[in-house]
């Protein structure tokens, strides 16, 4: 969408075929003559982005500039980079998640602005692992975050009791606590100091 381009998405499969087509020497004259085509330093945007994809960037520093100065271009371009493997993804996965979650400190303008950028961050981070969407990447992502905590769904038997961690929903998480075949309004006071309910 025009709208998503203009806000930070960028298209890295056309990026890389035009990139091939050109070859290294010719795309260096487009890329020193960018400030000359875009206006108002949106040629550092797309120089950024570039940049990124080529894996020019490093990703840690990349990250921290978003986290010291929540630098919306270095956040749009942290997705770009060329990821390594299923656990790069989800690490940057997570730590856009977060960088929303952190947005609500802010006034409402910048909320929404920060959201944005978050989105669109998502969208470059879809693109670049493949995904031919933001809904797949997610459902992914999802997926494997609940695989990891699979075996704390589980029902434990805990002395005469069952317990077990049930997620509704809404993503809210409870412990349902079992003893004689009756639910547990709370988990019993003797239990509460026991390493189980810790974790």
């Amino acid at each position: 969408m025009p709208q998503d381009f203009r806000d930070g998405a960028f298209d890295k499969n056309w990026f890389m075929e035009a990139y091939t087509t050109l070859g290294e020497q010719r795309f260096k004259i487009v890329y020193d003559s960018a400030k000359y085509i875009a206006g108002g330093g949106l040629h550092r945007r797309s120089q950024l982005f570039a940049d990124a994809a080529l894996g020019r960037l490093d990703l840690e520093v990349t990250k921290n500039r978003v986290i010291d100065k929540r630098n919306k271009d270095y956040l749009l371009a942290y997705g770009l980079i060329p990821i390594t493997d299923k656990a790069d993804l989800l690490a940057r996965y997570e730590y856009i998640q977060q960088y929303t979650k952190e947005s609500k400190q802010f006034g409402a303008q910048r909320q929404a602005s920060e959201k944005r950028s978050a989105s669109i961050a998502l969208l470059n981070l879809a693109t670049n692992a493949g995904y031919c969407d933001v809904n797949r990447l997610v459902w992914n992502m999802e997926t494997v975050k609940l695989d990891a905590i699979a075996d704390y769904l589980q029902p434990r038997r805990l002395e005469d009791m069952e317990v077990q961690l049930i997620i509704d929903e809404l993503g809210q998480g409870e412990i349902k606590c079992v003893k004689e075949g009756k639910v547990q309004r709370d988990i019993p006071a003797k239990y509460k100091s026991m390493n189980i309910f810790k974790r």
